[in-house]
């Protein structure tokens, strides 16, 4: 639900234009709403801007746009400012993170994004994930916004709530959020690898260096915004952005002939979503380790007939394979899952590792076997893929139950986060109502 702040100045204000206002506003609410709208002139060198009379104000016309459209009651509060500023603010909920104290918080009075740009678009978000990266972020284990406390949230989508005038999509329209783009100037931009750019990329991303999609909207440039086909939900597209990252490791992995012999390494959402990647091209020589039984009891009911092991039982039987894919993110897993690969094989760093963690290799046997050590950061220009993607693969592997997907209000964050850290769910995804 939003929620309407009026704010004004302790000064005089003219009543009458301000009730003029309020009648023409009242006039296309529901019936349920009791609104008043204080107004005050403010004078400028040069003359008077918004709040002239016979001059509608932008404002008051947000005022009846946001109200006219929810269909909750909102509340309308007015307190006064000690400041200079005026008008209208618009809260709504939000989960948000103090990079400076590690805290999280839900907020029911967060502030409103509002159009800035041209190219600007308001996202009402339905689906918003928590990805591990966010819990390295909320441990304090990689970088992050300590400029203010601001929403998480970087895999999202939803629909168009609004937009500035030279955007392309249309209100009501069903969209997914990259949280990355190019800054379009360096050389590693220019050259379409935005993964690499030391402004941009990951250092500018939604929802870790900006406001993001732990909350009910999300302001985003146009660029960023993908249009969701009619078969594709939004539920589904909660997931568009995790996979956005597996087809970046798909693409840097290939070729990956179908009857090789792959590794899977951790049986977290993204280790799922690799199973679901991999038995969707063709592959079935796929084995699974999970130190968590439960997490491969998920896996099971993907119905892949990939086999599934615990640690222990590949240190027992030393199987070598042609692809490793990590998805633990974990240092010490890496080390010892290195040791498994076969000569010519690839070794993929997928999981996201805190810039903390170490690990030992034997320079020898990448010398000795000509392995392949492959990075994955992020997704550059591969949500057209990944969209691709969910349409082909649909339900039969985009079943939150089957992936150990649960969802829960913004509300409910603590437990959501209790979940993920007993490993009984494979990932936690906001549904926002």
């Amino acid at each position: 639900m939003c929620e309407i702040v009026g704010v004004r100045r302790p000064r005089a204000v003219e009543m009458n234009n301000c009730k003029e206002k309020a009648k023409r506003g009242r006039a296309s609410l529901p019936a349920e709403y009791e609104l008043l709208i204080i107004r005050f002139q403010k004078r400028v060198r040069g003359g008077e801007q918004e709040g002239e009379p016979g001059h509608p104000s932008r404002a008051l016309r947000g005022v009846r746009y946001h109200l006219g459209c929810t269909r909750t009651q909102s509340l309308l509060h007015f307190t006064r400012a000690t400041g200079s500023q005026s008008g209208i603010v618009i809260i709504m909920e939000a989960l948000v993170f103090d990079g400076k104290t590690l805290t999280l918080k839900y907020d029911p009075k967060y502030p409103m994004p509002q159009l800035v740009n041209d190219d600007d678009v308001i996202v009402k978000v339905e689906y918003s994930g928590v990805c591990g990266t966010d819990l390295h972020i909320i441990q304090g284990e990689f970088p992050a916004s300590k400029e203010r406390p601001l929403p998480l949230g970087h895999e999202f989508s939803g629909t168009v709530h609004e937009v500035g005038k030279a955007a392309i999509f249309k209100k009501g329209q069903k969209v997914v959020v990259d949280p990355n783009r190019a800054c379009a100037l360096c050389s590693f931009c220019r050259a379409g690898n935005y993964q690499y750019c030391l402004t941009a990329g990951i250092n500018s991303t939604v929802g870790i260096w900006r406001d993001g999609g732990w909350a009910r909207y999300v302001r985003v440039p146009q660029d960023q915004v993908y249009a969701l086909p009619p078969q594709i939900t939004t539920e589904q597209a909660g997931l568009c952005e995790p996979y956005s990252c597996v087809s970046h490791g798909f693409d840097r992995a290939s070729p990956l002939p179908v009857g090789s012999k792959i590794l899977i390494v951790g049986a977290g959402i993204i280790g799922n979503l690799w199973v679901t990647t991999l038995h969707h091209h063709g592959h079935r020589d796929v084995t699974v380790s999970e130190m968590n039984t439960a997490r491969l009891d998920i896996v099971k009911k993907l119905d892949t007939g990939f086999r599934l092991v615990t640690p222990d039982v590949l240190a027992a039987e030393k199987e070598l394979y042609d692809v490793i894919i990590d998805c633990t993110g974990v240092g010490k897993v890496m080390e010892i899952s290195f040791n498994y690969l076969r000569h010519g094989g690839k070794y993929v760093l997928f999981g996201c590792c805190p810039p903390a963690h170490q690990a030992s290799m034997n320079p020898y046997q990448i010398y000795d076997k000509e392995l392949t050590i492959i990075g994955v950061k992020i997704n550059p220009f591969s949500f057209p893929k990944a969209i691709g993607w969910l349409q082909a693969m649909g339900s039969r592997y985009l079943d939150y139950e089957k992936l150990g997907v649960q969802t829960f209000k913004l509300s409910e964050y603590e437990q959501a986060l209790q979940h993920l850290k007993a490993g009984t769910i494979s990932k936690a995804i906001f549904k926002i109502d």
